[in-house]
């Protein structure tokens, strides 16, 4: 549960002037509103917890990868380990965080008088919803891409030869666009839904990201849920740098 919100951070909200503020200043006062949000979130329970996982995933993985390479030499194969590291970053960690972002986020924004406040400083409606949706998305990805980092740096570090470093440079490239686009869109999905149901945000994320993706898999449509959607764009980055067989 945040508390409400202080005065140090409505500070960070800054007045636009009264008369036609500028453009830049508007800016900074949307950066200032997306950090506050973002860092009241990762404040609950929920998006800590997503937080744990995503860092334990993060360090077995990078554990594991140093094994390998002890124990197989310069010829040690890591890149479907940082692959599956990715993988289940997006669902163990990131998961966590959207979840958490969709249990009734715009009613202790409410609660706690960040509404008020941002209202005062001159957002509207519109600007406060899309600075949730941009808060979460970006902690989504954040809590996605922390563990493909850690293991995709490791496994850099371990590289035998040249050509192995660029193909896991590359790998590191292709999990990162992953992480961000998987950020975007649980994170958008989250934000809608907590605002859409502030008491069953939860199970409406989960109706509109798990039930379609459970019930396309079974007639062979997976691709066309979100779940599917992300693991196809794995799976095609995966193909342009050699790699096709992990996906």
């Amino acid at each position: 549960m945040n508390r409400p919100v202080s005065a140090a951070a409505q500070s960070l909200v800054a007045p636009p002037e009264a008369s036609g503020a500028s453009l830049a200043a508007k800016r900074r006062a949307y950066r200032a509103l997306v950090r506050l949000v973002a860092s009241r979130l990762r404040a609950v329970r929920g998006a800590k917890v997503g937080r744990f996982l995503a860092i334990g995933v993060g360090v077995v993985g990078a554990l594991v990868a140093v094994g390998l390479r002890v124990v197989d030499g310069p010829s040690a194969g890591v890149e479907g380990l940082v692959v599956g590291v990715g993988r289940w970053a997006m669902w163990l960690g990131a998961g966590s965080v959207a979840l958490a972002a969709a249990n009734g986020r715009a009613v202790a924004d409410r609660r706690d008088g960040l509404e008020l406040m941002a209202f005062s400083h001159g957002a509207s409606p519109t600007t406060l919803s899309a600075a949730r949706v941009a808060a979460t998305s970006l902690e989504v990805a954040r809590a996605a891409m922390t563990p493909s980092l850690v293991v995709g740096l490791t496994a850099l570090a371990c590289s035998g030869s040249a050509r192995t470093a660029v193909v896991r440079a590359l790998l590191l490239l292709v999990l990162a666009v992953f992480s961000v686009l998987g950020g975007l869109s649980l994170g958008a999905i989250a934000a809608i839904a907590d605002r859409a149901r502030p008491s069953g945000g939860r199970g409406l994320f989960l109706a509109v990201v798990i039930a379609p993706w459970a019930a396309l898999d079974l007639v062979g449509r997976g691709a066309f849920s979100v779940p599917g959607a992300l693991g196809a764009v794995l799976s095609l980055g995966l193909d342009f740098i050699g790699l096709g067989r992990l996906g």
